[in-house]
């Protein structure tokens, strides 16, 4: 019998991580193929999702994600399979999983994490969390432009194209409209998201994935801007780290928050399969919980 597994059943995606017992192989991630699963998950989907692991022998199963508790209550029908949820609200269990997950993933891959740090995950939308081994705080908002919009925007779904020319982008800046801005920081800030698009043939405007991407960055900035104004939530001085799918999978969105941290004097981290964060958080859980069904 397999120990435990960890889902992450997002808005988007189902992530899974898991280990063989007693053997260090490093984590298996791809049971199922979350990129081809309907979101949001449906109850049905959930009670396939139970049933799957039953037959594959799990005993426990760490869940995290919007479909936690949909999950938790399918695995009802299934006695064999334990299903183990830290407490507190949805979205706090969610954050600390992923926070833990991320510390896990970081010593696997001998780059440990400092104490404090600021998590920005660019998943479905974009959110922020002050992590610390004293406990993890989120923003108290996020941002709706982040991994779920680039498909609509690109017009496509991952992966995207891994290529691209960071002065091909279709955004007005400040210094098209103000000459005297040229070479300076202020030059390079968006005056209008998708400014200079062109149409097609038909009259259609499209948008590329790299310009897709910087529009992406371009507000995750912004939004860190905002916090510097606020007590206790200036980004300055701490390593910022970007997690999430989008940001694994797509080079160019890692180019334009590199491009924009770097400009601004910000430290900031990528860990390769961050997207396994909360899957990771949610196996480890699983292990470490006394069995203990959800009734």
């Amino acid at each position: 019998m397999l120990e435990a597994i960890g889902l992450d059943i997002g808005s988007t995606l189902t992530k899974t991580a898991d280990e063989e017992p007693r053997r260090d192989i490093g984590l298996r991630l791809e049971l199922f193929d979350g990129e081809s699963e309907v979101r949001p998950l449906t109850s049905d989907q959930a009670m396939e999702m139970a049933q799957v692991l039953t037959l594959t022998g799990y005993a426990r199963v760490g869940v995290t994600g919007v479909g936690a508790e949909m999950f938790a209550e399918a695995a009802r029908a299934f006695p064999e399979l334990t299903v183990v949820l830290p407490d507190g609200d949805a979205f706090t269990r969610e954050i600390n999983l992923q926070v833990a997950g991320l510390r896990s993933l970081a010593r696997r891959l001998s780059a440990p994490l400092p104490d404090t740090f600021l998590l920005i995950g660019i998943g479905t939308g974009v959110s922020y969390t002050k992590a610390s081994t004293a406990g993890n705080v989120p923003f108290p908002f996020g941002n709706p432009l982040g991994g779920g919009s680039l498909p609509a925007l690109i017009g496509s779904l991952p992966p995207y194209e891994d290529s691209f020319d960071p002065e091909a982008h279709c955004d007005l800046l400040m210094k098209h409209r103000y000459a005297a801005l040229e070479g300076t920081l202020q030059g390079e800030f968006v005056l209008a998201t998708f400014g200079n698009a062109k149409p097609d043939r038909r009259g259609r405007i499209t948008v590329d994935a790299n310009s897709a991407a910087k529009a992406v960055a371009t507000d995750v900035i912004r939004d860190l801007l905002m916090m510097s104004m606020i007590p206790d939530w200036s980004p300055f001085g701490l390593p910022i780290v970007f997690v999430g799918t989008s940001v694994d999978e797509m080079p160019a969105l890692r180019h334009w928050l590199s491009a924009y941290c770097t400009k601004l004097g910000l430290p900031h981290l990528y860990f390769q399969g961050s997207a396994y964060a909360g899957a990771i958080g949610a196996y480890e859980h699983a292990i470490a919980t006394v069995a203990v069904p959800v009734t």
